[in-house]
């Protein structure tokens, strides 16, 4: 039987998730490489984006896919956004209990839920009152 490795943990990595858990964005790929290029200029965009992978797949981040645009990254461990329709900026909604959600979901149907996203969509505070703005004038 092979020994399943544990994913080493390289400075590259560390440099992407310190990015990704100290921004309050949600960046796409290129955004995050010229975050970690500032810091470490010899890095490439395909490195960046390797990473990008493996961290998902070890579960340190989540990839954020809506129906157009680039994929973005979220390190929060949250699984609920609204995304606004307008401007397509991306907002952490914390006011929803995704354990209470999950749980009285599963019981309800006699599932297992494994993961869970929510996503809500519609226009941001900024964009509304900017358009109320516009209706003025």
């Amino acid at each position: 039987m092979l020994n399943k490795q544990k994913p080493r943990l390289t400075n590259q990595k560390k440099m992407i998730l310190n990015y990704l858990l100290n921004t309050e964005i949600h960046p796409n790929a290129e955004e995050v490489f010229l975050a970690v290029r500032a810091l470490l200029p010899q890095i490439s965009f395909a490195t960046v984006y390797r990473n990008l992978n493996n961290l998902i797949e070890e579960g340190h981040i989540a990839a954020l896919d809506f129906e157009k645009g680039p994929t973005r990254y979220d390190a929060k461990k949250n699984s609920c956004h609204f995304i606004c329709t307008n401007c397509k900026d991306i907002i952490n909604v914390d006011s929803i209990d995704t354990k209470k959600v999950n749980k009285k979901t599963s019981k309800d149907l006699g599932i297992k839920i494994m993961k869970n996203t929510f996503y809500f969509f519609g226009i941001c505070k900024p964009c509304e009152e900017k358009a109320a703005e516009e209706n003025k004038a």
